[in-house]
């Protein structure tokens, strides 16, 4: 059973992934090149070198690389844990 998934994805300039649902997956991403803008739920976020965050699992998602250089992501993908009812 794979418990997480991780990947380096690589945003060539004016492009990038549509808005997408994952309905099971958190996914986490943390910028290691250039700068991109992220769209989770009605949340626009210019992410530079060193920013990371989480896009929960039914949560319209969407990464843009708007510039005219080479984005690097760092992104991890993990299923949904449940935590205690505590």
């Amino acid at each position: 059973m794979i418990d997480s998934l991780s990947f380096t994805f690589t945003a060539p300039p004016m492009s990038g992934p549509p808005l997408h649902v994952h309905t099971r997956e958190d996914e986490l991403f943390y910028v290691l090149e250039g700068e991109v803008v992220f769209q989770i739920a009605d949340q626009r976020i210019l992410a530079k070198v060193g920013y990371y965050g989480i896009s929960p699992a039914r949560v319209g998602t969407y990464i843009s690389n708007f510039t005219g250089h080479t984005a690097r992501l760092l992104i991890m993908v993990t299923p949904r844990r449940r935590r205690p009812p505590f």
